[in-house]
């Protein structure tokens, strides 16, 4: 039998049902002990605190990255102890009035070396640590075939009072005013919501689906979980803010770093070993001071509180934190990653300000089948709709509600943000990074409003080009410019066409009516170097049509193919005399016409892409460049001729031995006639009298235009030992510098180059330097130092001049660190 029940009945059946809801819960509530652990100083919340029930090591947990705890709540419950390393241990006594949650504030001890305690005989914690190294690679995550993860990424900002800062009288109303608004608001906040996938060899890629920042409409960014430190604490150098650290679970660390075994938990039917870190007394290497926690499962890293032993008073300081998790019974795999970074007294209003980074890794799959084509060629990519996502998406993605201080964070920043144009402000940023300023439909590019050179003199120009706005599939340019040294005029522009979206294939028009410096090797991208533009001397006018195709093949391979015709007169004293054809020629305009082929290769060359723009993060592996170009006699040209040149760079770093620095360049050509000085390969020589500018490309000792050659080989090599030598106060790096060149030329006839001078490198070019950076440092506004230091060169071997002082060149050196 069916009964139909009253709506009276209803009402009443939802009360009781929702008083019996509440009993329960209040029930399975009253059955786990919560709390939450803090900084007696900073209120900041404490990782990985240990926590044992009745001073039983037996019975206990540790707090989460965000210094909660909970546990279940046996009868028997009297003594609570809370222990941390470089804090003092505080025991909490629970009685029947106790009333949970609990908020325990520990206060801070100074953890130096001073309190490692030397052990006879072998350490326990090397043992410990022995085991860690040798497990590292199937612990490491990073080592599986592949993993896919979601992550939730937050950040906030804060201001707080410097305890050690005296604020002046007049900025105590300041003080006071933005201590009240710190208890009510944040100072910014940001999040992001991401999607990680990973294959080896080592691809990965990184998809920010939504972002959102306190302040700005649209963000071109947004924060992730590697940013400012690795997603694993497994490799053998630790890169944190874009500086290396050493492991202290790499090879070799024992010898290193001090290990000190500070307590023992247990966690079900695993240990857990905290062991402390730090480097050894006197050493002299960029490495870290903390404590991992080592599970005896697989002695995988279960938690890792780590921060730079060497910290600088007043600068930035960083911390980070991991936790792992044992998934699927098979992989620790990081599930929790923060930082807190703080800037102290900064810009002396005896404020601290702090940022604190917190990522959840979740939907973690372990071993997925992912196609390749997944993978393109960018790390990091912002998704078109990231930053219009919902407050629905935002509250679905989140794993915790926004506080009310949050709330208000966004409120109070966001009206600020539209007041103050705030997005204007991050469109002046990327404008600083590209050096482009868009205006409606055009491009105006910075960096060719105002340039410099012993030629020229002062050059002011403007350069435009139409952007996407008008199409995505072209664009049309040009530009003026204006030397008032050599008081002319030049002029150019271009048409490019983009027949895919990713804008990596490019077709493209050009004609220039400029100057050129005579006697460079041609690459895709030859490197930047103010000094090198200013010591121009000579120039050749220079006439040119150009078409060209390029375009990006097998992911690290970037080709450019071009057919251009020129027109060459040179503006310094040169006569020419040889047979074009069946006649003699004695001077200028010289016609050219060529066909080149020009490659980059840049393995595992990284990439970030927001809104559009292709940025690239470097490479750790050397970058070829390759260029072919082949004269052409029958289509307007009046030479033939064959050229290459190449060029391979390399940075190797390393902790024990710091930073080395390698450049090679060549160059090759073939004529069966004479060739103009125009096309022929001038030595970069960079002296220039009574000026202090230091090139990382050229010869500091070498005159301009000293030697000329046909064929070449040039290496620059630089060796900055850095933290070698460093001492707490002068802290002075130096870098050791050897250049060298070797080159020949086939025909130096005067007969044929009349009015200059030509010279080979047969017998090879040395040059040796040192660099003293960072002999005076200046702390800019607590953030970095800002360093000048000297540089000397001495010019020694077969071309070594014969009055010494002018083998000598000189300079300043400019830096910057934190």
């Amino acid at each position: 039998m069916i009964r139909i029940r009253s709506n009276k009945d209803n009402h009443f059946n939802q009360i009781i049902c929702l008083i019996f809801f509440f009993l329960i819960s209040t029930n399975l509530y009253a059955q786990t002990h919560t709390g939450r652990i803090l900084d007696n100083d900073t209120q900041a919340p404490l990782a990985f605190v240990s926590i044992v029930l009745n001073e039983d090591p037996k019975q206990g947990t540790t707090t989460d990255i965000n210094g909660y705890f909970s546990f279940p709540n046996p009868s028997d419950i009297q003594t609570l102890q809370f222990s941390y390393i470089g804090y003092e241990a505080q025991n909490w006594e629970v009685t029947d009035s106790t009333t949970f949650p609990i908020t325990i504030f520990l206060q801070k001890q100074n953890l130096d070396l001073e309190t490692f305690t030397v052990i006879a005989g072998e350490n326990p914690a090397h043992r410990i640590i022995r085991q860690v190294i040798a497990n590292k690679n199937q612990n490491d995550p990073e080592k599986m075939r592949s993993f896919r993860y979601k992550s939730y990424n937050k950040l906030l900002a804060d201001f707080f009072p410097n305890a050690t800062a005296s604020p002046s009288k007049r900025n105590l109303m300041t003080h006071e005013r933005l201590s009240r608004l710190q208890k009510e608001q944040h100072l910014a906040i940001m999040e992001s919501y991401t999607e990680r996938i990973f294959k080896q060899p080592k691809q990965s890629k990184e998809t920010i689906l939504g972002t959102r920042v306190s302040g700005i409409k649209e963000p071109p960014f947004g924060p992730i979980a590697t940013e400012l430190q690795p997603f694993s604490f497994y490799q053998d150098y630790i890169r944190i803010l874009d500086k290396s650290f050493l492991n202290p679970i790499s090879q070799g660390s024992i010898r290193r770093y001090a290990f000190q075994l500070e307590d023992t938990l247990y966690s079900q039917k695993d240990t857990v070993y905290l062991v402390a870190f730090q480097p050894r007394k006197r050493s002299n290497f960029e490495g870290l001071q903390g404590v991992l926690y080592i599970n005896t499962n697989g002695y995988a890293v279960q938690n890792v509180i780590a921060e730079p032993a060497k910290r600088e008073q007043g600068l930035l300081e960083i911390k980070i934190q991991q936790q792992y998790a044992f998934i699927d019974q098979q992989q620790w795999f990081p599930v929790e990653l923060s930082y807190e970074l703080t800037i102290r007294d900064y810009l002396r209003t005896a404020f601290d300000i702090q940022m604190d980074g917190r990522s959840y890794i979740h939907t973690i799959e372990l071993l997925p089948e992912i196609d390749r084509k997944e993978f393109g060629l960018d790390n990091v990519v912002l998704e078109k709709e990231a930053a219009r996502q919902d407050s629905s998406f935002w509250r679905e993605k989140r794993l915790q509600a926004l506080t009310k201080k949050e709330e208000r964070t966004y409120e109070a920043v966001d009206s600020l943000g539209e007041k103050y144009k705030m997005d204007r402000l991050i469109k002046i940023a990327d404008v600083l990074g590209t050096g482009t300023w868009p205006i409606g439909m055009v491009d105006v590019d910075l960096l060719q409003l105002f340039r410099s050179s012993l030629y020229e003199g002062f050059r002011m120009g403007l350069h435009v080009s139409t952007n996407d706005k008008l199409s995505p599939y072209f664009s049309i340019g040009g530009y003026g410019a204006y030397g008032f040294r050599d008081k002319a005029f030049k002029y150019g522009g271009h048409v490019r066409i983009f027949p895919f979206k990713d804008k990596e294939t490019i077709l493209e028009a050009r004609y220039a009516n400029d100057i050129q410096e005579p006697g460079l090797p041609v690459l895709m991208e030859p490197p930047f170097d103010v000094i090198n533009y200013f010591r121009m001397e000579r120039a050749d006018q220079r006439k040119e049509w150009e078409l060209s195709l390029s375009t990006r093949v097998l992911k690290y391979i970037q080709l450019k193919g071009l057919l251009n015709q020129q027109e060459l007169f040179p503006k310094y004293d040169y006569r020419f005399q040889a047979m074009v054809g069946d006649t003699s020629r004695i001077s200028g305009p010289f016609q050219f016409t060529e066909a080149a082929l020009q490659l980059r290769f840049a393995y595992k060359e990284q990439f970030i892409r927001t809104f559009g723009r292709r940025i690239s993060t470097g490479t750790r592996y050397p970058i070829l460049q390759v260029s072919y170009t082949q004269g052409l006699p029958h289509l307007g040209g009046e030479h033939s001729y064959q050229k290459i040149n190449a060029s391979l760079d390399y940075t190797l770093e390393s902790i024990y031995l710091g930073t080395t620095e390698i450049r090679l360049e060549a160059g090759w050509m073939q004529y069966d006639q004479a060739l103009p000085y125009s096309k022929l390969f001038n030595a970069p020589g960079t002296f220039i009298p009574r000026t202090w500018g230091l090139s990382n490309y050229g010869f500091n000792t070498m005159r301009l235009y000293e030697f000329t050659n046909d064929q070449f080989v040039n290496a620059f090599l630089r060796y900055d030992m850095g933290f070698l030598l460093k001492r707490k106060k002068f802290k002075p790096r130096f870098i050791l510098v050897h250049n060298m060149g070797w080159g020949k030329l086939a025909n130096t006839n005067q007969q044929v180059h009349h009015d200059i001078v030509l010279q080979s490198m047969e017998k090879g070019f040395h040059e040796s330097g040192l660099m003293v950076n960072d002999l005076f440092r200046l702390n800019y506004f607590n953030l970095l130092y800002f360093g000048v230091g000297l540089g000397v060169y001495y010019r020694h071997g077969a071309y070594q001049l014969p009055n010494q002082r002018e083998n000598f060149a000189f300079g300043l050196t400019t830096s910057v660190s934190w």
